[in-house]
């Protein structure tokens, strides 16, 4: 199983994905309506070197945690009801594309320092204010419908 490339995991009841940390060669994750409440095994150094794609929408998180996954392009937190960051939290040098849709964030803060984000989605938010969006050199889409 190490050497497994793309795992589709979603429609399940998982609620521990620890079993997943040894699988390092993942390109592509889909973890989507599941029971998961916590992204922990996201944060250590060597965990998910190769991991571009990761989808854990319709999930039970709470918080975005601090992702050391070096090469993710694409993350889908969308459907979580989340409205904290985590401490450690200071956004992500490679995430290309952000949907965090039907959430609970109330500013476009916790987003400000991704210097590659060209597609962020953040509808169904509670979102006031734009503050934040200027520091995005390479934003190309911004989704805010329904804040």
């Amino acid at each position: 199983m190490k050497d497994v490339s793309e795992m589709q995991l979603e429609n399940n009841g998982i609620q521990d994905i620890k079993p997943l940390e040894p699988m390092t060669k993942l390109i592509k994750l889909n973890l989507a309506n599941n029971k998961i409440k916590g992204m922990n095994i996201f944060t250590n150094d060597d965990s998910f070197p190769n991991l571009k794609w990761l989808d854990v929408s319709n999930n039970k998180l709470t918080e975005i945690p601090a992702l050391k996954c070096p090469k993710l392009e694409y993350l889908d937190l969308s459907f979580n009801k989340m409205e904290e960051v985590n401490e450690g939290w200071v956004g992500h040098p490679n995430i290309r594309i952000l949907k965090c849709v039907d959430n609970k964030y109330k500013t476009l803060a916790p987003f400000k320092s991704m210097a590659n984000l060209e597609e962020l989605y953040m509808a169904q938010n509670l979102l006031t204010s734009l503050t934040g969006w200027e520091s995005l050199p390479r934003l190309k889409k911004l989704h805010l419908r329904k804040n």
